[in-house]
C-alpha cells in the first residue's frame, strides 16, 4: 500500500514537472516571458549615477553604448561625464574610469579591458586607465551603424565590427582586415539577417518575419556558438516591441526566443540587448527615472 502511494506520488510529481516545463516553453514561444528587473541606475552626476542632459526639440544625451563585463558586470559609456562606469548585477557602483572617452559602441575582454568605437577610431581603455589608440578603420562608421563592436569568438585578441548582421572588419595585432559585406553568400557561409529585411537569410534557413519589421541588429553569441539578434516588430497601434531571435549553431531553423517588451526608450540606444555565454539575455531600457536592466531566461532554461 505504501509502495503504491509512493509510486502514485512520483507519477503526479513527474506530470506536474512536465506541465510546468511545457507551460514555460509555450510562454517563451509566445513571447510571454516577463523577465525580471535587476536594477535601476538613476540619472544624475553623482557617484552611482549616469549622466542625462535634455535639450529642446532634440534627443536627450545619455547612455548610448554598453556591454557585459567580466563576472556579470555591466559597463556603460556615459557621454555626459565622458567616463566608463561599471555596476554589478545588483546595481552597485564599481567605479568609473577612462576620462575623456567617447563613442557609439563598446565591448570588453575577459580581463576587463574596454574597446570603444568612435568614428573611424577604436580606443583601448584598461581598468582604471585612460583611453589609448588601438586601431584605425579605413573609413569612419556612420553614427548609429557600428553597434556591433565585439570580441572575436575564436580569440581574445581579435575585435569584430558588425552591422546589419554582416561582418565589416576584423581587428587584430596584424592590422585591420575588411570582410565581405554579405556573409550569406558563398558555400558554407554563415546565415545572417539584414536591417529592414523581412526574413532571416541563409542556405535552407529562411524564416519569414512578415512585413511589420523594423531594425534587426546582432545582439551576441553564446558559448555554444548560437547567434542572437534583436528585432523590432510593429504591434497593432503605435507601439513597437523588441524581440530576441536566435540562429542555432547546429543548423536548425531560426526561432524567436522572447518578446522583451515595448520599444519605448526616452533616447537613442544603439544596443539594447546583450547575451551572456550561458544564453542569459539582458535588456537595457531608458526611462524618465533612469536606466533599467532586465534579465530574461535563455533557451537553455537559465534565469
Amino acid at each position: 500500500m505504501v509502495t503504491a502511494i509512493a509510486r502514485s506520488g512520483r507519477r503526479v510529481g513527474v506530470v506536474r514537472l512536465l506541465l510546468w516545463v511545457l507551460a514555460g516553453a509555450f510562454a517563451a514561444a509566445r513571447g510571454a516571458e516577463p523577465g525580471r528587473l535587476l536594477f535601476v541606475v538613476p540619472w544624475g552626476d553623482g557617484p552611482g549615477q549616469l549622466g542625462f542632459r535634455a535639450a529642446p526639440e532634440q534627443e536627450p544625451l545619455c547612455v548610448q553604448a554598453w556591454c557585459l563585463g567580466p563576472d556579470r558586470t555591466f559597463i556603460f559609456l556615459d557621454p555626459v561625464a565622458r567616463l566608463l562606469k561599471a555596476f554589478d548585477s545588483q546595481g552597485r557602483s564599481l567605479g568609473a574610469w577612462g576620462a575623456g572617452v567617447r563613442g557609439t559602441s563598446v565591448t570588453c575582454d575577459a580581463q576587463g579591458t574596454a574597446f570603444v568605437l568612435d568614428g573611424s577610431e577604436i580606443v583601448r581603455v584598461g581598468r582604471r586607465g585612460h583611453p589609448q589608440a588601438h586601431a584605425s578603420l579605413p573609413a569612419a562608421v556612420p553614427e548609429g551603424y557600428g553597434q556591433g563592436l565585439r570580441m572575436g569568438a575564436h580569440g581574445r585578441d581579435v575585435l569584430e565590427l558588425t552591422d546589419r548582421g554582416s561582418l565589416l572588419y576584423k581587428v587584430s595585432r596584424g592590422g585591420v582586415r575588411a570582410c565581405a559585406s554579405d556573409r550569406a553568400s558563398g558555400p558554407g557561409a554563415r546565415p545572417h539577417i539584414e536591417r529592414g529585411r523581412a526574413a532571416f537569410r541563409g542556405p535552407g534557413r529562411n524564416v519569414d518575419l512578415g512585413t511589420n519589421v523594423g531594425t534587426v541588429l546582432p545582439a551576441g553569441t553564446d558559448a555554444a556558438g548560437d547567434e542572437y539578434f534583436e528585432v523590432e516588430r510593429a504591434r497593432p497601434g503605435p507601439a513597437w516591441c523588441l524581440e530576441v531571435w536566435i540562429l542555432p549553431a547546429d543548423g536548425e531553423a531560426p526561432v524567436r526566443v522572447v518578446d522583451t517588451g515595448p520599444c519605448d526608450d526616452v533616447a537613442i540606444l544603439y544596443r539594447r540587448i546583450a547575451v551572456a555565454g550561458d544564453g542569459t539575455i539582458y535588456r537595457v531600457r531608458l526611462t524618465g527615472a533612469g536606466l533599467e536592466v532586465h534579465r530574461f531566461a535563455g533557451v537553455r532554461g537559465n534565469s
